[in-house]
């Protein structure tokens, strides 16, 4: 996918943002109407293994079909199943802190991972990251603490500790993403992630005894939903961390919790203050202007890469 739009800059960084933003909107979609899956029985570790099964079948059959099943270096195969461990323990830390802090104070922490997706960008990748950039990640921080009108009444270390532990883990998997995806493409990297995280889920399982099944065809719609939207959000997001890279896509996210707020609103007729209208408002002219400031800074590297291409298709060398 990278290649095809080697010689299309403009194509790649389009693309790329409008995964993004499907990532983002994905998940926060699949957030909230996942509460409502614990109302016919199902528990988090089913519903997270549900979904990496799913994932793991239609990639499995995309794959196979189109002929990109092949030997992985053990070394590369590794790390993506590491990631899929990063997603599960994403999970576990955000289930783990709303146990002792407000959710809205865990989600406000957990977002601070596009900040720390920049500083380990910078300091790990050696890719610069300019002053613009970094305005941004503190504009959409402010934004997203309006928006989810954070209170700080109920503080609890052991939760502080566990919402901070999913904002780090996101933000080595973003950077482990990036890294990743040199040796291979979005498609097998989310795959064998998706193997990974369905390992642990399942394994989470085991106390609970199996997965419980919805009784009610309201109940079956629902997961089906909520599966098929985190199938979305993922795959997109992985495209995204490929098309335009791991700092853009994580500040692209950021429309997640707006998402979660407006179907909270819409679907379960939560109310919408005037603070969390504006908050958004800020959060999406982060993002605006951080990929207008991307646009304008990767010109000269586009046309660099437009000379020398990546010599890859799917994790495969081209055809000559």
């Amino acid at each position: 996918m990278a290649f095809r739009f080697a010689h299309r800059p403009r194509a790649r960084l389009l693309v790329g943002s409008l995964a993004g933003l499907i990532a983002g909107a994905g998940y926060g979609s699949a957030l909230a109407l996942s509460r409502l899956t614990y109302d016919h029985g199902f528990t988090p570790a089913g519903l997270s293994l549900l979904r990496y099964v799913s994932l793991i079948l239609v990639l499995g059959i995309w794959l196979a079909v189109t002929g990109r099943f092949r030997r992985v270096r053990p070394r590369v195969l590794g790390t993506m199943l590491l990631l899929g461990v990063f997603s599960f323990m994403i999970t576990v830390f955000n289930l783990s802190s709303i146990v002792y802090i407000p959710v809205s104070l865990t989600t406000i922490v957990f977002y601070t991972h596009p900040a720390l997706v920049v500083l380990a960008t910078a300091a790990v990748l050696r890719i610069p990251v300019n002053p613009v950039e970094f305005a941004a990640v503190a504009a959409a921080f402010c934004g997203l603490f309006i928006a989810l009108e954070v209170s700080f009444t109920a503080l609890h270390p052991l939760g502080l500790a566990f919402a901070m532990g999913a904002a780090l883990t996101c933000a080595v998997m973003y950077v482990v993403t990036n890294r990743v995806l040199d040796a291979t493409d979005f498609v097998e990297a989310t795959f064998y992630m998706a193997v990974g995280a369905a390992v642990l889920s399942a394994l989470a399982l085991v106390p609970e005894g199996g997965m419980a099944v919805p009784e009610s065809l309201e109940g079956l719609m629902l997961v089906a939903l909520v599966t098929v939207l985190f199938m979305i959000a993922i795959t997109t997001m992985f495209l995204a961390i490929e098309l335009v890279g791991s700092v853009p896509t994580a500040m692209l996210t950021n429309v997640e919790p707006l998402t979660a707020i407006a179907v909270a609103v819409t679907v379960l007729g939560e109310p919408l203050p005037l603070a969390v209208g504006f908050g958004a408002f800020l959060v999406i002219s982060a993002i605006l202007l951080m990929q207008a400031s991307r646009a304008q800074r990767g010109a000269s590297e586009s046309a660099r890469t437009s000379i020398n291409p990546p010599a890859r298709v799917f994790g495969r060398r081209p055809r000559r």
